[in-house]
Formats: structure tokens, C-alpha cells, sequence
């Protein structure tokens, strides 16, 4: 397909400029394909494929540009769609695929009505994180009727519950005769029928949760589960294929050592999992394939190659084994429908916010962990040998957790230990993988704690009595890295900090490194990590720069001087020193304060506007005038036409610094027209 440049419109002059150490051509950025190219492709396609052409646009209106990645627009982009052009208010015009008219037609609204809009907004914040009924009734009991709210429910219920598992005991024993040798060793001492009756008695949504503990497909299309949103990717391989290439996929995994260069790690790797093996959750070693193979009884088997991460202190270091189910090619075979919802420390921090807003004062709430392993289903794993003689030997791993795709299956068997602990016990809890996390008032602490534990036990879910585990109720714990301050929520006040142990270790290994003038590439991927894991919307943005400083390190480190290496320990070293915790008031006006900002550049001048409204205070600002050219040369030196995007962040900036008096301690919401700068802003 060859077609000539009609000429009817306007081409940009060719340029070619460097950023940095790269060259870039504007041809690049220029670059569009026609609707007619567009069609032709897809006729092209549909052909190939078998489809119906010509192929038919969606019916229903269609986005001008695609929605924000996590969240939806605060306020949709038209007032309404018509058929017909309005005569009175300004409106856009949809084309089809072949540029002509659709016949529909996105009317905007006015500047005052857009207004109206916007000061009815709740903050995202309040709203993206809900507190589901369940936990709110919880906490609307624990406030009206103090500690006694739950205690008989609770001591009824460790009665009932030891009855019912003596009433279910001989049909729980004939249920685990009737299943197969490995998933009967997978769910050893899980009590399902006692399980699958509490989850029917209180109504939980996924009725086909007890299903997955016999057993799932970890490749194929699942059925969807009504606890998470739709998400689809389909798959991009079958199992067949999966098996097909299974032999060469194996060889390749050999030839990937992640520790080849690291004995210890080789060493730590083999002592994790050995320790697997000792939990009941691996099988082996087995020493070749056809040994595997009989051991399975099958003619082909999918390997996963094991590596070892290292988290935890210098003083208590912990090592995590990962499966990479996706290098082996599981992840490529398997039809993913759902959006997992992370109960996160956003979350966590939602429901304190929550009870800090509704708490009269009375009653203190603490905090507390409790930890259980959500057990499922059986792949293998390949894992040299720390021998140094260079054999690769092959595990089966009975229980997956949480490593891969398909970990859907985990988070469904972990929403209902949190909707059992909601409805039977009355908790306030979140549940982020195995972590339970739970707010509790002091004097009921206790009981909720044992009430939770004793749950457990009779489900036959197993949970960790390790005290770095399991924290004792105090007015702080540590949530996912985080440690959150609960004494003063009846007071209105939450408190939010990066663990200190996070930041004393990050800081260590910086000065360490300083002062050797000396560096590894595991040790600064590590470092980066943590760093990566310390910022967050609720922990602070104070280390993005770090961030993007070891980022930039890492990329180019043959490129880097030790000079260059010294300044970046000494630049780490005070952002970790610099670190505040967060201090979120909650008694606050709920009403956000709003930020419009905008931006010109023409003939080589730049200007920003802003206007400020707070709905609560009834304050009305406006703001304007011109960038100091300084600035728009620096931006230049990497973007030398294009400096829109910066000027439109550098409103949003300027406004944050000017009116910090007024914004401090409040919900504040910025409205931006340019996507670029909006994107820099939020990450």
C-alpha cells in the first residue's frame, strides 16, 4: 500500500537534536498512521484470523483518549452526547474510522457549570479506599457499646465452634479418603467442611471458593470470582504449547543462573529451601527428568527456576524464596479475568482515618498482626546445586503461594478468612497476603486476638506464633513496612512513618559504600528496592528523587566516576535523615480545596495561571505571571521545542509552595489540562 502526501496539512520542520547521550529525531515524535492505513491492517488481520470484516466499531460512545491508569475521572470530559450539533454551547464532533462523521456529538460544559461540578467532589482518597458496611458496622458497635460489644458473640462462638467440628469430624475424615494422594497431603489437617458451612452461614460472595481447594487449573480461562473486578487478559499460549516447548525451556533455564556470581546466595537459596521441604510445602529432590517424569506419571512436565531476595535488617536479615512462574511460560498459558484489589496500607490507613473521623473520643484503639499461610496447589521448580559441580535438581512444590499469575486463587481463600473474621468475630481488619492486620480497643484486645487464633485452629489454617511475626497490641505496629500510630485515633490523629529499621538499614548500606568507594550491582538493586518499597501515597513521595537517582545510577554505571558515586551516597544519606512522618488530622473540613492551573508558551515567553477555591473557608485566589527565562533555557537543554508540559508542572508547583499555609492538613485536588504533566506529577 503506497499512497502520496495530499499536502493538506501542515508538516513540522525536521530536526534532530541531543538529550543527554542520546540523539532524537523529530520524525519520531511526528510519526501517525492514517485511518486508512488503520483500516487496511485490520482488514488484513481479520482475513488472517477468520473474522467477520468488515470489522465493525463498538457501538456506544468511545473515550477521546484512554482513561487514567487506577482510578476514574473525577468528572466526566462532556456534559452529554447528542445526535445533533448545540447552537448554544461549545461541543466536539466524533469521526468514524474512515475520518468521516459518526453522527455524534460531546457537548462540554461551561465554565460554571464545570464549577458546580467540581465543588461537589469528595477527595479520592475518601472514596477510592472504602471501608466495606461489615467492618463499619463493626466499628459503629465497638463506639456505641464499648468493649462488651462482642465479647459473649465471641465466647458463644469458641463453643459452637468446637461443637461443630465434632459433629462434621467423620464426614471431614470421609471427604479426605475420597481425594488423591497429593491434594490429600496438600490440605492435611484443613477441616473444609467446617470452613465451607461458616462461609454458607454468613453468605460469603464466592460460592465456588471451596472448589479451589481441591484442586485448580493453574493454565486454561477460570471461571470469575464476583470478589474482584474485571480485569481480562487473555491468554498468549495453550497448554499444549506450553508442554510442546516444555523441553527447551528447560535447557535455557539451565543456562540462567541468577546467582552465578554470588555463592553465598547459591548456599542461602538451598537452605530456604530445604526449609520448604521440611514445611511440607516441596517434594525432592529428584536428580534428572525422566525421574520426575515417573514420578508424576506423565510424559512431559513445566519447570520454574528458584531464586533467593534478601529483605529484613542487617541484624535480622530475612531470605525469600521466588518461583518465577513466568519465565517458565505458566503465566503465558493462563486466561487472567480478574483486577486483584490489594487490601494495602492505603487501605489500612482509610479504615483509621475512618474511626479517627467518626470516634467521639472514647475508647482507644490499638494494633495488632496476626499471620496465616493460605496453602494451595503444585507446580516444580528447577535449582542448581550449591555443590559448585554444576547439577540442576528438580522440585515439586505442593503448596503455591502468592508468586504468580493465577495467585487469584490464594487471594480468594484469604478473602474468606477476612469475611469470616468481619462477620463471626467482629474484627477491624485488613488482609494484604497472609498479614492480617487488625485495630483494636485495648481492653478487648486480647479476647479478639485469641477469638481470631482459636478461628484458625478449628479451619485447620495454620499461622505463625514467631514473635517478629506476630506483634503484640500496642499504640504503633509495623504494617508492610510501615509503621502506623494508633494511640491518638480517638483523638482524630493518624500517624504514618517508614519503619525505622527500613531507613537505619538503607542508610548503613549507603555509609558502608561510601566509605569503601566501592559498589556491587546486587547491592544497589537491592537498595533501590527498598527504596521503592518506602514511598507510597500514604508514606510520602520524600525519596522519589533517591529513587530516580539510583535508577539513573544503575543504567549507565560504566559511565559513572567515583566522584559521581560519592555524591549519590551523600545525597541518600540526607534524604533518609530528612524523613518526617506523616500526620494525617481527620477532623478536619471533609470539603477539598481545588487548584486549577494552566500554562502558555508562545514566541519563546512562558506564563502560568492559578486559581485557587476552598469551599470551606469560601476563599477565592488567583495567581499569574511570567516563568524566569532562566528556567525555560534549562528546560531547553533536554527538550529544546517542546516546554509546555514543564510549564504546566511548574504551576502546580509554584501553587503547592504559595498557598501551603492554606492547603496544609487538607484534602486538595488539582485540575491540569495537559496529560503529560499530570503523569510526572502523579508518579
Amino acid at each position: 500500500m503506497a499512497v502520496e502526501c495530499d499536502n493538506q496539512h501542515k508538516h513540522d520542520p525536521y530536526l534532530v537534536y541531543q538529550t543527554g547521550r542520546q540523539w532524537r529525531f523529530s520524525t519520531a515524535e511526528e510519526a501517525e498512521y492514517t485511518p486508512q492505513l488503520c483500516q487496511e491492517v485490520s482488514q488484513l488481520l481479520a482475513a488472517t484470523a477468520g473474522l467477520p470484516s468488515p470489522l465493525e466499531p463498538p457501538a456506544g460512545p468511545r473515550a477521546v483518549w484512554p482513561q487514567p491508569r487506577g482510578c476514574h475521572k473525577l468528572i466526566p470530559e462532556f456534559l452529554e452526547f447528542r445526535t445533533e450539533a448545540p447552537l448554544d454551547r461549545p461541543f466536539k464532533e466524533f469521526t468514524s474510522g474512515l475520518g468521516g462523521s459518526s453522527g455524534r456529538f460531546g457537548v462540554y460544559r461551561t465554565p460554571t457549570e464545570f464549577i458546580d461540578c467540581a465543588l461537589k467532589l469528595s477527595h479520592p482518597f475518601d472514596t477510592q479506599h472504602c471501608v466495606p458496611d461489615a467492618v463499619k458496622r463493626n466499628i459503629f458497635r465497638r463506639l456505641t457499646e464499648g468493649p462488651s460489644a462482642f465479647a459473649e458473640e465471641r465466647l458463644r462462638l469458641y463453643n459452637r465452634l468446637n461443637q461443630m467440628e465434632k459433629e462434621l469430624r467423620y464426614e471431614e475424615a470421609r471427604l479426605h479418603s475420597t481425594l488423591p494422594d497429593h491434594t490429600r497431603e496438600a490440605i492435611k489437617g484443613k477441616n473444609l467442611l467446617l470452613w465451607a458451612q461458616l462461609l454458607k452461614e454468613t453468605k460469603f460472595p464466592d460460592e465456588g471458593v471451596f472448589d479451589l481447594m481441591m484442586g485448580v487449573d493453574l493454565v486454561g480461562k477460570p471461571d470469575k470470582s464476583p470478589l474482584f473486578e474485571t480485569k481480562e487478559s487473555p491468554a498468549t499460549s495453550t497448554p499444549e504449547l506450553l508442554l510442546e516447548s516444555a523441553s527447551w525451556r528447560r535447557e535455557r533455564l539451565k543456562g540462567r543462573d541468577p546467582h552465578e556470581k554470588d555463592p553465598e546466595a547459591t548456599w542461602q537459596l538451598w537452605d530456604c529451601t530445604l526449609k520448604d521441604r521440611g514445611d511440607g510445602f516441596l517434594t525432592g529432590p529428584f536428580y534428572d527428568e525422566d525421574e520426575v517424569k515417573t514420578h508424576l506419571g506423565v510424559d512431559e512436565f513445566v519447570c520454574s527456576r528458584r531464586f533467593v531476595i534478601e529483605q529484613g535488617t542487617p541484624e535480622r536479615p530475612k531470605l525469600r524464596p521466588i518461583d518465577n512462574y513466568k519465565e517458565g511460560g505458566v503465566n503465558e498459558a493462563y486466561h487472567s479475568l480478574e483486577k486483584l484489589a490489594l487490601f494495602d496500607v492505603n487501605w489500612m490507613t482509610a479504615m483509621a482515618t475512618y474511626i479517627a473521623r467518626v470516634s467521639d473520643g472514647t475508647g482507644r484503639f490499638f494494633s495488632a498482626r496476626e499471620k496465616f499461610c493460605a496453602e494451595s496447589y503444585t507446580l516444580l521448580g528447577k535449582l542448581r546445586s550449591p555443590s559448585g559441580r554444576g547439577e540442576h535438581w528438580i522440585w515439586k512444590k505442593r503448596i503455591v503461594k502468592f508468586h504468580f499469575q493465577q495467585s487469584r486463587y490464594d487471594w480468594g481463600l484469604s478473602r474468606s478468612i477476612l469475611h469470616l473474621s468481619w462477620t463471626l468475630i467482629g474484627m477491624v481488619s485488613g488482609c494484604f497476603y497472609d498479614d492480617f492486620p487488625l485495630l483494636e480497643i485495648q481492653s478487648s484486645a486480647k479476647l479478639v486476638s485469641e477469638s481470631f487464633e482459636h478461628l484458625l485452629r478449628k479451619i485447620g489454617w495454620r499461622y505463625s506464633n514467631d514473635p517478629a511475626k506476630t506483634s503484640p497490641f500496642s499504640e504503633s505496629f509495623d504494617l508492610l513496612g510501615i509503621r502506623l500510630n494508633a494511640g491518638d485515633i480517638s483523638n482524630g490523629v493518624v500517624v504514618l512513618q517508614n519503619k525505622a529499621s527500613r531507613l537505619e538499614k538503607m542508610k548503613d548500606t549507603f555509609i558502608r559504600m561510601a566509605l569503601n568507594g566501592e559498589w556491587n550491582m546486587r547491592q544497589l538493586q537491592s537498595l533501590q528496592g527498598q527504596v521503592n518499597f518506602a514511598l507510597g501515597s500514604t508514606s510520602g513521595r520524600a525519596l522519589k528523587m533517591l529513587q530516580r537517582a539510583l535508577g539513573s545510577f544503575i543504567r549507565n554505571p560504566e559511565d559513572r566516576s567515583s566522584s559521581d558515586f560519592q555524591a549519590l551516597c551523600e545525597f541518600g544519606i540526607r534524604l533518609i535523615d530528612e524523613c518526617k512522618p506523616r500526620v494525617f488530622g481527620c477532623r478536619g473540613p471533609e470539603q477539598p480545596v481545588l487548584i486549577f492551573t494552566d500554562a502558555a508558551y508562545e514566541k519563546g515567553v512562558a506564563a502560568y495561571g492559578v486559581v485557587v477555591l476552598d469551599p470551606f473557608t469560601s476563599s477565592k485566589l488567583v495567581a499569574g505571571g511570567r516563568i524566569p527565562t532562566r528556567l525555560v533555557d534549562f528546560w531547553k537543554l533536554e527538550s529544546p521545542e517542546q516546554v509546555i508540559a514543564q510549564a504546566e508542572a511548574f504551576a502546580v508547583v509554584l501553587a503547592r509552595e504559595s498557598f501551603r499555609s492554606l492547603i496544609h492538613g487538607r484534602r486538595t485536588i488539582y485540575f491540569i489540562d495537559n496529560e503529560g504533566a499530570r503523569e510526572v506529577l502523579i508518579n
